[in-house]
């Protein structure tokens, strides 16, 4: 829903043309490694969020992003099936709730993190998980 509205906002016109250019390039399926991890420091927060979602953005640049204060792009890297495990056992205590949510919800998430998570919150392991 978020990026159905960001493709809206930038349709309408409203925002300046390098910054529709270089959302046009993260969203890309087809964006190169390098060009995503490039994205990773953008200023602009949709940016950030869509370099996230992309599932060619690097390791590296999905480490940098679990730090990002925007809680929605640290929610999308612990969706990601690229994120590395020690991110994903970071992001479990991450202060937003949500962003723990998803990296417990992430078959990728080391299972002694995953374990160590339901003791701490009483918590019945999630479906997916072996």
């Amino acid at each position: 829903m978020l990026i159905a509205a960001a493709f809206r906002w930038l349709r309408w016109g409203r925002v300046p043309l390098r910054l529709r250019r270089r959302y046009r390039l993260v969203v890309d399926t087809r964006a190169s490694p390098s060009v995503l991890a490039r994205f990773a420091h953008d200023r602009n927060v949709l940016v950030r969020r869509a370099a996230a979602r992309n599932h060619s953005t690097p390791p590296g640049a999905l480490e940098l992003l679990s730090h990002d204060r925007d809680y929605p792009v640290r929610s999308w890297v612990a969706q990601h099936p690229g994120t590395p495990p020690a991110v994903l056992a970071r992001l479990l205590d991450d202060p937003k709730a949500a962003v723990a949510r998803a990296a417990v919800l992430n078959p990728h998430l080391p299972r002694a993190s995953l374990v160590r998570w339901q003791l701490a919150h009483n918590q019945a392991i999630p479906s997916g998980h072996s």
